[in-house]
């Protein structure tokens, strides 16, 4: 929403996990192979996985426990296998890697200022972020090692960079030795166009006349 935009936001918060064990951390297939580990996690933050991942549909139920085979499947239906572990060191080195590349942007008053990309490029430290359904996640009574969880969102992100979240006031403060991902809600324009051409049945205008 308009007014969300700019809400500094923290991802990835070390010693908040929503089970024991797991930090909101999923593996992500890849078309290269790689499906779990800390080099595959830094690589899918640094770099696109090259398969095609999707938001489950109403009607989707993801299952009980995902494996390798099974996952570039899952991931086209919203469905993704939990990465436990806390892997600070593979999420700082992808952070760092995004960030160096548009050093000197920012969030300001107006948005991202001093990027040095122009739309409709995008700045690298423009990611997206996933939203699961957290009732789907625990109604499967996850122990965190183990557990799927249900993609129902995507939203724009601007990394700040690494920081710290006090866990009593919630205050964030960027700090590169920090364990939490700090950043802001920005829109995340469609990259893609859609190629189905339109129906002729699907007229958006039609007139009634008399025929002979």
């Amino acid at each position: 929403m308009p007014a969300d935009l700019g809400r500094r936001f923290a991802v990835k918060t070390e010693g908040t996990d929503v089970s024991s064990g797991w930090f909101r951390e999923i593996k992500l297939p890849r078309a290269d192979g790689g499906w779990t580990g800390g080099n595959v996690y830094r690589d899918n933050i640094q770099t696109c996985g090259g398969l095609p991942y999707a938001i489950a549909t109403p009607g989707v139920a993801c299952p009980a426990d995902i494996n390798q085979d099974t996952a570039a499947y899952w991931a086209t239906q919203g469905c993704f296998g939990v990465l436990t572990g806390g892997t600070v060191g593979p999420t700082r080195q992808g952070v760092d890697y995004l960030t160096v590349q548009d050093s000197g942007a920012t969030y300001g008053s107006s948005g991202i200022v001093g990027s040095t990309f122009s739309p409709p490029t995008l700045s690298p430290r423009v990611v997206a972020i996933g939203m699961m359904d957290v009732a789907d996640y625990f109604s499967r009574n996850p122990t965190g090692s183990n557990g799927t969880v249900r993609l129902v969102n995507i939203y724009g992100f601007f990394i700040e960079g690494m920081g710290e979240v006090d866990p009593v006031t919630g205050a964030m403060s960027l700090d590169p030795g920090g364990k939490s991902v700090i950043g802001r809600l920005v829109r995340l324009p469609a990259t893609g166009t859609g190629s189905s051409p339109i129906a002729a049945a699907a007229s958006f205008l039609v007139k009634i006349i008399l025929v002979r």
